[in-house]
């Protein structure tokens, strides 16, 4: 559900968070990636709308999103004012 959450309001306010430590192992040619940074989610010459998936491994499914067409402008500026992680997770150890 998590995954779910977050990756709507990376839709909603285009902007990709960063996913710390990842390291990309093999030369991918699908248009969908995992970015080490957090950036602003412009989209590419040719593309209409942004895309996004979620992998969720434990039921073995997988969930398409994309952006409303005729969505309207707003700002990519929300996301980029807060941590890495935009959703803390407390525990007692690592």
């Amino acid at each position: 559900m998590l995954g779910l959450i977050k990756t709507t309001l990376c839709l909603y306010y285009r902007y990709i968070p960063s996913v710390p430590g990842w390291q990309q192992t093999t030369k991918n040619e699908s248009p969908f990636y995992v970015s080490p940074f957090a950036k602003p989610w412009f989209l590419e010459a040719g593309v209409a709308l942004r895309v996004a998936a979620i992998n969720i491994v434990r039921h073995n499914a997988h969930i398409i999103l994309a952006e409303e067409v005729a969505a309207q402008p707003r700002s990519h500026n929300y996301l980029a004012q807060t941590p890495d992680d935009p959703f803390p997770l407390a525990a007692n150890d690592p």
